[in-house]
């Protein structure tokens, strides 16, 4: 397979597989959601000692995972993805730049020399692109990660009771 085509197939599937992780994370919510709802709602007024205790994890777990989420997208990713970002939109401007230039060529010879320039410079955007994207679904999956886990082990958990 083309090196290019392989690169762009790659970020498709890095998509994907962030798309399959959300999904995953939302229907285990969906269900611990409904398994606690029903637990609340059964406890009245006076919930018993095993509510409390669910209640209390409930809470403690949400804040342990935006921590963990926090630390994960606090790191390195973070500062690579900002530089890809930061190139990414640099070469944006500079592809703006080169297409006025071809438009203000006063011949031939310029015409061809700028459309050069204009060129390598989109090429160079387009390979910018590919890492930001990838750069991208790698820090969503950093932060997700911890919210996931819990969620899907609190469905597991959940739904053996």
């Amino acid at each position: 397979m083309n090196h290019g085509v392989e690169r762009h197939w790659n970020c498709v599937q890095a998509w994907s597989r962030l798309a399959w992780k959300i999904a995953e994370m939302s229907v285990a919510s969906a269900s611990v959601i409904g398994h606690r709802t029903n637990q609340i709602a059964k406890a009245g007024p006076v919930p018993a000692a095993r509510d409390r205790a669910e209640l209390a994890r409930m809470a403690s777990e949400k804040i342990e995972a935006s921590i963990e989420s926090a630390a994960a997208l606090g790191g390195r990713a973070t500062a690579t993805h900002i530089n890809r970002s930061a190139r990414t939109f640099g070469l944006m401007l500079e592809s703006g730049a080169a297409l006025m230039s071809l438009y203000g060529s006063q011949n031939s010879s310029q015409f061809f020399s700028r459309q050069a320039s204009l060129t390598r410079t989109l090429a160079r955007l387009g390979t910018s692109t590919v890492d930001l994207s990838n750069s991208t679904t790698r820090l969503a999956t950093l932060g997700l990660a911890p919210i996931r886990s819990r969620a899907v082990a609190n469905a597991k958990r959940l739904g053996r009771r």
